[in-house]
């Protein structure tokens, strides 16, 4: 078993800092190492969630099995389903008052599952693998605190980000709402801005989807991860985004209701700050931002409005 240990020092409240450790579906925008998250079960004290985070080019995939001690500020975790290399992983997240705020340790025990040799390319031996996982739990870790103390000691609203959402009430079991949204290879057929859409993988619970979109006067390719939370939720990360933003993700939640259903499509995005500053000049990032929302925003609702009508008409 390998232990490694990481800490940083913050000028806020330990409550502050334990607060983002709970806030795992938006992980993806405060950790750049972080792809996606996925809340797959959730009470007071415990939370099992799915993750993938990138490093060395390879995207990795784990389960977390999560107990928060709101009172001693301590997160516990355990891969309950390991990354492809890791026989096991558990850890602790650990938040400590200070004169100056708040110091963070991470730490993290893991060992290396015996055969391993195709598992991640171009890592054939159990010393590569303890290696290649020794270097990932650093490299990542790192960035995250790093990331961590930015955040928190900068929590200013900025103007190359935004949350926002589109909702619509249908009339139709959800059921038949979950399955039009999971087989979206059907989305060219019926929607406008939705041009090509090609599911490379699927296994019922992760899907990896190729989707080529018109946006304004021009297409281009996104690729997008899924996770499919039956029978309320699918959560996405867009892994090769459109080339104005450095992140997209979200979700799309049902909720029923009296009358019906209430499909609610969640985005958070940034901007690529460097494409917005070649591309659009004239504009500044708050306006960049507010263009690109409205795209998104009405490609979602004619998502919204277009399975709607299908739902209740068939057509």
């Amino acid at each position: 078993m390998t232990s490694l240990h990481h800490y940083i020092e913050i000028a806020c409240a330990p409550e502050q800092a334990y607060q983002i450790g709970l806030d795992v579906e938006h992980w993806p925008t405060y950790f750049t190492p972080c792809k996606h998250t996925a809340i797959l079960h959730r009470t007071d004290t415990s939370m099992h969630c799915a993750i993938s985070a990138e490093v060395q080019g390879q995207l990795l995939h784990w389960e977390s099995e999560r107990i928060l001690d709101k009172e001693n500020l301590t997160i516990s975790f355990r891969q309950s389903k390991p990354s492809a290399l890791v026989d096991s992983l558990q850890g602790k997240w650990r938040y400590y008052a200070t004169t100056l705020g708040t110091l963070v340790t991470l730490e993290h025990h893991f060992s290396i599952k015996d055969k391993i040799d195709g598992l991640v390319d171009g890592i054939t031996t159990t010393a590569e693998a303890h290696a290649f996982m020794t270097h990932c739990i650093r490299h990542n870790s790192q960035h995250e605190l790093l990331e961590l103390k930015q955040l928190l000691e900068n929590n200013k609203d900025h103007p190359h980000t935004q949350l926002f959402s589109e909702k619509l009430l249908i009339p139709a079991a959800t059921e038949a709402i979950f399955s039009y949204l999971r087989h979206a290879e059907e989305w060219p057929n019926d929607l406008d801005h939705c041009q090509q859409l090609h599911i490379n993988y699927d296994d019922g619970y992760h899907q990896e989807l190729i989707m080529t979109l018109k946006i304004n006067d021009h297409t281009e390719t996104i690729r997008s991860i899924r996770t499919l939370a039956k029978p309320y939720r699918i959560y996405y990360v867009q892994v090769q985004p459109p080339r104005l933003l450095h992140k997209h993700h979200g979700y799309w939640q049902l909720t029923p209701v009296a009358n019906g259903v209430l499909v609610t499509a969640m985005h958070h995005i940034t901007l690529n700050v460097a494409a917005v500053t070649h591309y659009w000049p004239s504009l500044t990032l708050t306006q960049a931002r507010d263009r690109i929302q409205m795209t998104i925003a009405s490609n979602s609702r004619a998502t919204l409005q277009t399975m709607r009508q299908q739902l209740i008409t068939g057509r």
